[in-house]
């Protein structure tokens, strides 16, 4: 009896169960959260069958083609995501997003005119669309036009006051060969997010191109001891090199080579800079390992070798 009694429950939390995901599916019959979730996770094979199968049932939802298009766009199937887009476009929601994500599609494409009438489109059919003048700006950034593009970027801050479209506007100042206005908005920007790795670089390479290389070094220097990032390193060296500072760029240099990371060009480039520092057989000693680690790279040596043997036998 007891058995039986347990087998009545269960069925009984079965059927309330059945019925509660149907009435559930009545009326909320896609769950773009859950969408939204596995996109975010990159579950995107889940995230494609779902919808899918979502699009089969309910194939005038426009969400649901735009959703998908965001799920060709991560797997980079730009002509399927651009036809679902056109679905979407012409069901007339979302209608905006819709237009932005072709944008970008075609900014990835490298069709920067299409992104730049696309993202105009979105703008045209709401004027308060942040992300439009912001996709606009970029497209007019690669072609060049710098004013409209800088323009577009002040829009998008205006509506949206996200200091994140500063920091691109920035890359727009220093393309606009206008480095002091570029200085001015990250000196503000790295007040208020100091230790920021992507606003202490523009601004090294802001200082870089109006030729403040004290403030540039300093700049580049910190952010090697905050981040321990090889990159900035190298960065650090090459100005030095520029500054004609071949002593510290050498001991610097020296780090690179002892580090599991390095590469064939840290072994070149101190070879250069122990032949600046006249310490020749230094010089040929790297050019031996770069000649043994990189065989086939043996010529790209040869000029260097060549005026390490003439300084040698001069004397």
């Amino acid at each position: 009896m007891k058995i039986l009694r347990i087998i009545i429950a269960l069925s009984f939390l079965f059927l309330v169960i059945f019925f509660v995901r149907k009435i559930f599916d009545d009326f909320y019959p896609v769950d773009h959260s859950l969408v939204e979730s596995m996109i975010e996770e990159k579950r995107i094979d889940d995230a494609n069958r779902y919808l899918d199968s979502k699009i089969e049932k309910y194939s005038d939802d426009g969400l649901l083609y735009y959703e998908r298009a965001k799920v060709f766009v991560l797997k980079k199937d730009y002509n399927k995501a651009l036809s679902d887009l056109d679905r979407s476009i012409s069901l007339g929601f979302p209608l905006v997003s819709s237009y932005n994500l072709k944008a970008v599609i075609y900014g990835n494409m490298g069709d920067y005119k299409k992104q730049m009438e696309l993202a105009q489109k979105a703008i045209e059919n709401d004027p308060t669309d942040w992300e439009g003048y912001l996709i606009r700006a970029r497209a007019y950034f690669y072609m060049n036009d710098y004013k409209k593009s800088l323009k577009d970027y002040d829009t998008a801050y205006r509506i949206e006051n996200d200091d994140d479209i500063l920091l691109e506007k920035a890359d727009v100042l220093l393309k606009d060969d206008n480095p002091d206005k570029a200085i001015e908005l990250l000196l503000s920007l790295n007040r208020k997010y100091p230790q920021n790795p992507s606003v202490m670089y523009k601004l090294f390479i802001a200082y870089k191109l109006k030729g403040y290389y004290n403030n540039a070094l300093y700049l580049i220097s910190e952010l090697y001891n905050i981040k321990k990032d090889l990159f900035y390193l190298r960065e650090k060296i090459k100005l030095l090199y520029e500054m004609g500072d071949y002593y510290y760029s050498a001991s610097e240099s020296y780090k690179l080579l002892t580090s599991t990371s390095s590469q064939e060009n840290d072994y070149y480039l101190h070879s250069i800079l122990m032949y600046k520092n006249l310490k020749f057989d230094e010089a040929s000693k790297y050019l031996d390992i770069l000649e043994k680690k990189y065989p086939e790279n043996k010529k790209k040596y040869f000029e260097l070798k060549k005026k390490i043997l003439i300084q040698k036998r001069m004397g």
